[in-house]
């Protein structure tokens, strides 16, 4: 669940490997992200309809550094200088606080302890606009079993297939699909 200055937004996620499925609401409208290992698929749940973008070069290459593919904000903020602050009981369960305080932006964020190191809650203050954002991770299934068809856009989903060349060109002139890509870093990559 992310709160932050501009309101509420619920998330629901799930991985196997470095394919993923969410769940995102928006404005009453389900909203359905897939991605594998060549496509971003963003389905409209309601109309039943969608876009599959393929995915860039960099973003495919980088599935293989990548152990998951959400919940990595604790390696991020440590690879760029993260301090540990604290251990503790975060949300019911053992965490260790980290904190960057750069000059735009104060992160922090509560991972739980183990080899997993999966986020608990994540905090940012943005000092241009006063204004504070915070995710909050609320259950985690590692484990979880997930069959492949969960990871699959239903039969009875109508998707235009986009290259992601086509998609970067459309998506400078008019919206692509039913909703933006959330999670960009897996459409783009990341700048490293």
């Amino acid at each position: 669940m992310t709160q932050s200055d501009t309101g509420n937004l619920v998330e629901f996620l799930w991985a196997k490997g470095n394919r993923m499925r969410s769940l995102t609401v928006i404005a009453g409208r389900p909203v359905i992200t897939l991605v594998n290992s060549t496509q971003y698929i963003i389905i409209d749940e309601l109309s039943r309809e969608g876009v599959s973008i393929g995915r860039s070069p960099v973003a495919r290459k980088q599935d293989a550094k990548r152990g998951r593919p959400f919940g990595n904000e604790a390696a991020d903020l440590i690879a760029a200088g993260a301090e540990k602050i604290s251990g503790g009981v975060e949300s019911g369960l053992e965490a260790t606080q980290y904190r960057l305080n750069g000059p735009g932006v104060k992160q922090e964020i509560w991972v739980t302890a183990g080899d997993y190191e999966l986020p608990v809650e994540i905090y940012r203050y943005f000092r241009k606009t006063a204004s504070e954002m915070r995710i909050r991770y609320l259950g985690w299934s590692p484990g979880l079993p997930i069959p492949d068809w969960f990871l699959e856009p239903p039969a009875d989903v109508t998707l235009e297939v986009v290259t992601y060349e086509e998609y970067i060109e459309r998506s400078k002139t008019e919206p692509v699909g039913p909703a933006p890509p959330f999670y960009a870093e897996l459409l783009h990559g990341r700048r490293e």
